[in-house]
């Protein structure tokens, strides 16, 4: 698991809280999948809530929202394939 060592019990942030804010920007660094879950079933994301670790939080909220694909632009990019393939097989109008 890619963030097995994510909260370890002996290690602390700056904050005194459970989590390894080196860790979390490590697996962002590594351009690792945050939202996959660990062997319990939980993502990062959850780990970090679990024990409080806002910093961790919201490192972890702010690269998700970057990431975030761009629903607009494909739907605009998916239309105009779907145009374009409508007028190629549609009849000719002479």
């Amino acid at each position: 698991m890619i963030f097995n060592n994510l909260y370890d019990k002996n290690e602390n942030d700056n904050n005194g809280k459970n989590g390894n804010t080196e860790s979390v920007v490590k697996l962002i660094e590594t351009r690792n999948d945050l939202n996959e879950n660990d062997n319990n079933g939980k993502t990062a994301l959850m780990l970090a809530a679990k024990n409080g670790n806002t910093e961790n939080i919201n490192i972890i909220k702010k690269e998700q929202e970057r990431t975030k694909p761009d629903i607009d632009l494909i739907d605009r990019i998916l239309n105009a394939f779907r145009k374009n393939d409508q007028s190629e097989t549609a009849t000719p109008k002479f």
